[in-house]
């Protein structure tokens, strides 16, 4: 086997995952978009129902808030992982302070010679 298809098979891989990620960026991207137009219409809708009834929209700022409650599902996990990580650590942490005051204490106790 030659080590040159190994390295070919890396760089493919590599290759392939760099691909995967683009796609899915991509995807997102159009979606974002598509949603973007989509409110951009409902609010050309809603100042045109607004200027039939005579209402003074251009005093005030029109602006369709984010939906900020709703949360994207990989923004989610990557928090959730997050925070196992920190409570991981802090329990590591902690069960090193616990062992470090253990050994502390045998330290401190003098030894029991039995003659």
């Amino acid at each position: 086997l030659d080590p040159l298809f190994d390295v070919f098979a890396i760089f493919q891989e590599k290759f392939d995952y760099v691909q995967a990620s683009t796609d899915r960026l991509r995807d997102r991207l159009y979606h974002v978009k598509k949603e973007v137009t989509y409110l951009k219409r409902m609010k050309r809708v809603l100042i045109r129902r607004l200027a039939r009834y005579g209402e003074p929209y251009s005093y005030a700022p029109l602006e369709i808030p984010d939906d900020a409650d709703i949360e994207d599902p990989i923004v989610k996990r990557r928090k959730e992982r997050r925070e196992r990580e920190r409570e991981r650590k802090e329990a590591m942490k902690a069960s090193k302070v616990r062992s470090r005051r253990a050994s502390f204490f045998f330290l401190r106790v003098p030894p029991l010679y039995l003659f």
